[in-house]
């Protein structure tokens, strides 16, 4: 049965209208749904006069059930994956630890010279030293959740760029390959708006808010992996875990 004819069979004001419109978005929910229908339609649906309905959702936006895209667009926050913060992470190991299957996708690989901000992330004053720069698309069941570029020493791990594949585990391939494991220094959050390179690639709007998370490690007391991360802000949340 459809959202709409359900609806049609409930009296006008068998609720209050804010518990209307949640029950209606909570219906597409369960549906899987993750853009509402367009307010015309839920008008319709919920015989709401189009201002009193645009109200209502921009409520529920407040209390962090939707969010709003571009122009009139609305879409469904999900399920939150919590990613933790701690003094040694694993993204696979988060996702498995949270009964989810971690997936990824390599964007690209390349490396780069320690210049600008990255030099002096990595305190060093050698002009041509290397960093692995690896960009990666992360899942969550199936769905997007992240983009990810990661720089990593060159000169610890020269060849590391030969075993990165979709789907396999980079500190799985650090541990395996070289015995090692970053301990992490520190990591910066902060909100920021998505941009159109991660629009496409994260199925968000542009302009949707997203968790930025900067991160470096060490490996015997030096800067070993610097990671810029943008968490879809809908279906993922930052814990900091105190050692």
């Amino acid at each position: 049965m459809s959202v709409a004819l359900i609806f049609r069979q409930q009296p006008r004001n068998f609720l209050p209208v804010y518990w209307r419109v949640k029950l209606y978005v909570d219906r597409l929910r369960t549906q899987a749904s993750d853009r509402l229908p367009e307010e015309k339609t839920i008008s319709t649906d919920l015989g709401l006069d189009r201002l009193i309905l645009r109200r209502c959702l921009l409520s529920l936006c407040r209390d962090g059930i939707l969010y709003k895209g571009n122009g009139s667009e609305y879409y469904i926050q999900g399920q939150k994956v919590s990613i933790p913060v701690r003094r040694y992470n694993s993204y696979s190991l988060s996702m498995r630890r949270s009964n989810l299957e971690p997936q990824s996708q390599v964007l690209g690989i390349d490396v780069v010279s320690m210049q600008g901000e990255l030099s002096a992330i990595y305190q060093s004053s050698t002009p041509d030293a290397q960093l692995w720069a690896i960009d990666l698309l992360r899942y969550r069941d199936g769905s997007p959740i992240s983009v990810v570029r990661m720089f990593l020493r060159h000169d610890i791990t020269p060849k590391l760029g030969v075993f990165i594949k979709d789907n396999v585990s980079i500190s799985d391939l650090l541990e395996k390959e070289y015995g090692i494991t970053p301990q992490r220094n520190w990591t910066c959050c902060e909100a920021v708006a998505c941009d159109s390179f991660i629009s496409k690639r994260l199925n968000v709007p542009l302009g949707a808010p997203l968790l930025k998370a900067n991160s470096l490690s060490s490996w015997e007391n030096k800067p070993f992996e610097y990671t810029i991360s943008f968490f879809r802000s809908d279906r993922c949340q930052v814990r900091f875990e105190v050692p």
